[in-house]
């Protein structure tokens, strides 16, 4: 956790938010993180990664959830910003 002026900076906020984001956009594409085969985090910091990964795994199965890749960058587009996640995920198969 972090202090940024009035702001405390968490790494599992953001990472919980981030997941329910994806979640409510694919439930508005009829899927679920069931449907999800790859996501990309970018940490601010690798310090963020027991934080993250914490979050992460109430939401996806470590054996059986989408294949992972976690990189440090040195900054992203927000300074309040410690994590992004991006995410991919195939449509689920309609039944005719």
């Amino acid at each position: 956790m972090y202090v940024c002026g009035t702001w405390t900076l968490d790494v599992k906020e953001q990472t919980q938010g981030i997941i329910e984001n994806i979640q409510s956009i694919l439930s508005e594409a009829g899927a679920d993180l069931s449907h999800v085969i790859d996501v990309t985090v970018f940490l601010t910091d690798m310090t963020h990664y027991k934080g993250m990964n914490e979050i992460y795994n109430k939401f996806f199965d470590r054996d059986t959830g989408p294949t992972r890749t976690c990189v440090a960058v040195k900054e992203l587009p927000h300074p309040n910003l410690l994590i992004e996640i991006k995410a991919q995920a195939l449509a689920p198969v309609q039944s005719s």
